[in-house]
């Protein structure tokens, strides 16, 4: 029997990441429909933001993660803080929503509002 250990599973756990965050910082330096492409530096900065706010709010798929950094770039970075976007800050703080709910409902309020 194959047997994998920890320190194995570890080092193929932050490869991954490591690729995936690469994507993430390309795909964020490429204009988007109305949103601009970043620079290499904002494009990092951002994915470092995203990551660490994505595990904040329990969103943990990587289309999710990259949906919470479109919403970033387009409400601006620590929205979750300003008044007038308090209903979706209390989204992303709800325990009770999965990461795919807390996306789809703040993409949801995004689209209705016009933002």
């Amino acid at each position: 029997m194959l047997q994998v250990r920890q320190e194995q599973i570890d080092v193929l756990n932050d490869h991954a990441q490591e690729v995936f965050e690469r994507r993430l910082a390309e795909y964020f330096r490429r204009p988007r429909g109305d949103l601009a492409g970043l620079a290499r530096f904002d494009a990092l900065a951002l994915v470092q933001h995203t990551v660490t706010m994505a595990d904040a709010y329990g969103i943990e798929a990587d289309d999710d993660i990259t949906a919470l950094g479109d919403v970033y770039r387009r409400l601006g970075w620590g929205f979750e803080d300003e008044h007038e976007f308090e209903d979706l800050a209390s989204v992303l703080r709800a325990p009770t929503l999965s990461g795919y709910a807390k996306i789809e409902l703040l993409n949801e309020q995004i689209a209705h509002t016009g933002m």
